[in-house]
């Protein structure tokens, strides 16, 4: 089996990808429906963007502002600890993962939504900008826990494999193993105890 490295990962990636042939129509309410979501997920990226800010940077943080853009869109009315979360370091930092997983996401869609909506063309730098900042963020748990970069792609590649033993189809994409992806994706190593 090909050991899988940063080198070879985006070719073993592209075999379980859906990669279509010509243009794709996508019906009017979708694309309509797909906008609004789009748009509420750069404003979402933005208002965590300023949320982790005030964690990680110490930046000044307008939460009357940001509570009112959630009421916007969103139930505000869920249960939180009164005293606010108390986070560990490993907390700390796996939460600072994935607040910029989720920050950069919503940068890359503000590109995707300016191509699709607005016509303008694809920023081809932006979007390896944000590329870059997600490896970035997802360096964190890698350093926290000892993973390499080849150790986390080939379990991702390993995992894909399972999913898509003959490239992708779209039965295995519907009718996915995931205890047996699970399997596969804990031979690659111990996964860290919750806590940990």
């Amino acid at each position: 089996m090909e050991k899988i490295t940063s080198a070879n990962y985006p070719g073993n990636a592209g075999k379980t990808e859906r990669i279509p042939t010509g243009p794709t129509q996508v019906d009017p309410r979708v694309s309509k429906v797909l906008s609004i979501l789009l748009e509420r997920s750069i404003t979402t990226g933005r208002l965590l963007d300023e949320i982790k800010r005030h964690i990680y940077y110490s930046k000044d943080c307008d939460v009357v502002t940001i509570e009112m853009r959630c009421e916007e869109t969103h139930d505000f009315n869920v249960d939180y600890p009164a005293a606010g979360f108390s986070l560990t370091p490993e907390q700390f930092r796996i939460l600072h993962t994935s607040l910029g997983l989720l920050t950069e996401a919503g940068e890359l869609a503000e590109v995707v939504l300016a191509n699709l909506r607005d016509g303008e063309p694809l920023d081809k730098v932006n979007i390896m900008e944000e590329i870059g900042d997600g490896y970035w963020y997802s360096a964190i748990p890698m350093n926290m826990w000892g993973w390499s970069m080849d150790q986390v792609l080939q379990a991702n590649i390993d995992k894909l494999k399972k999913r898509y033993p003959q490239g992708w189809t779209q039965e295995d994409a519907l009718n996915r193993d995931l205890p047996g992806e699970r399997k596969t994706l804990e031979q690659h190593g111990p996964s860290p105890a919750p806590g940990a």
